[in-house]
Order: C-alpha cells, then structure tokens, then sequence
C-alpha cells in the first residue's frame, strides 16, 4: 500500500494549488471557531444579525471564513455582536502595529 508520502512524489501537483487550498482551510477553521463561539454565547444568526446591524448572509459569510472580501467594519460589527473588541494588525520585521 502506498504512502501519502510516495503519492506526492509520484504526483507533486501544483504548489501554487496546495498553498491556495491550505490557506482556504485556515480560513475556515478561524470561521468555523467564530461559529462555535457564536452558539456558545447562546446567539443565534438572526439575533446577532438583529444587534450588529449585520445582514444573516454576512454572519454566515464571516462564520464560513470568506472575509477576504468583507469591510473591516463589518468584522468589528460582528465581534461587537459577540461582546469583543476586533484588533485589527499589520506585521514589520516582527513588529506588530495595530491598525484597528
């Protein structure tokens, strides 16, 4: 029986691909935590779209780790939903600074 490490000697792929898909999965791992925390707090999508201001479409959106696309206000409005505070950081040479 093969490896999955023989199967990606045999079969590379495209880098280009495998970075794109891992960084979608991180994406959703991070939503998917909101999600639980979200269900956690006991709100549901149309209660927090109720106090945030937020359409249900942009909860699930956020929830699913498709943010790439959303304003940042709508970020902070969602976790101002949940009761957080949304930091927003840019990285320099290991210096962080906090843009929001």
């Amino acid at each position: 029986m093969k490896t999955i490490e023989d199967l990606l000697r045999e079969r590379p792929g495209d880098a280009e691909v495998r970075a794109a898909h891992a960084s979608r999965m991180r994406a959703e791992g991070r939503g998917h935590r909101l999600e639980e925390l979200r269900e956690a707090y006991g709100i549901a999508v149309s209660e927090l779209s109720d106090t945030s201001g937020l359409l249900p479409e942009d909860v699930v959106e956020i929830e699913r780790g498709r943010v790439d696309h959303l304003p940042v206000d709508l970020l902070r409005r969602y976790a101002e939903g949940l009761g957080a505070t949304l930091r927003v950081e840019v990285e320099v040479a290991d210096v962080r600074h906090r843009v929001a």
